[in-house]
């Protein structure tokens, strides 16, 4: 389907020495030094700071979460389509992301790949997706890391131990996005520049900002 494949690595490096992650249910991270610890945990009421995502990627059928981390945005995307896929590459963060779908119970809607995400594109049509949504946020960002919450803290552990993604594999990501012909959603920080330009901006005086592309 693309002229030039790019390809986005799987990462499965071993975890950080200080993490582990139990293998019974509920899966959860743990650092072994603080005694904090995680799980992805869908079986709670969906905040009202969703406005914002919801607005941007409207309703729909199938929508693709290129870079679902935990999986947070994916659960509230559930609220608009029939069917959610999310692909997350780091094997860590997605054996924690399946866990939470399964006992949350939405695993008939809402499937997990752990995948390279633009191989996982390029097997899919615009005829099949509505909407991709990519977002651009979910890395380490060392300046905000006193104030992150402790589960957060330990996600980017994960991700700062070599198994993360960063800004030039979402612009990556997103070019293979509108390749394939559907509407494109991407979260971006108030000061980053747009990929391209949007069809229109949903939220650009705010912190976080979805750029629509169709």
């Amino acid at each position: 389907m693309f002229t030039a494949l790019l390809t986005l690595s799987l990462f499965t490096a071993p975890l950080p020495a200080h993490l582990t992650i139990s293998q019974s249910s509920p899966k959860t991270l743990t650092n072994t030094i603080t005694k904090t610890s995680f799980c992805c945990d869908f079986t709670t009421p969906l905040s009202s700071r969703s406005t914002l995502l919801l607005k941007s990627v409207g309703r729909g059928r199938t929508i693709i979460d290129l870079t679902a981390g935990i999986g947070n945005d994916s659960f509230l995307l559930t609220t608009r389509y029939n069917r959610v896929i999310s692909v997350e590459r780091n094997l860590h963060l997605f054996s924690l992301l399946r866990d939470g779908v399964q006992r949350a119970k939405l695993d008939s809607r809402w499937t997990v790949h752990n995948k390279n995400s633009i191989e996982f594109l390029s097997s899919h049509s615009h005829h099949e997706v509505d909407t991709v949504y990519i977002d651009t946020m979910f890395v380490p960002r060392k300046k905000n890391r006193a104030s992150a919450k402790a589960g957060m803290q330990l996600v980017r552990d994960v991700l700062e131990g070599g198994n993360g993604n960063n800004n030039d594999d979402s612009l990556v990501l997103f070019e293979a996005a509108r390749k394939l012909g559907c509407k494109v959603v991407v979260k971006r920080g108030k000061a980053d520049a747009a990929f391209a330009k949007p069809s229109y901006v949903i939220g650009a005086k705010n912190r976080v900002r979805f750029d629509v592309f169709q």
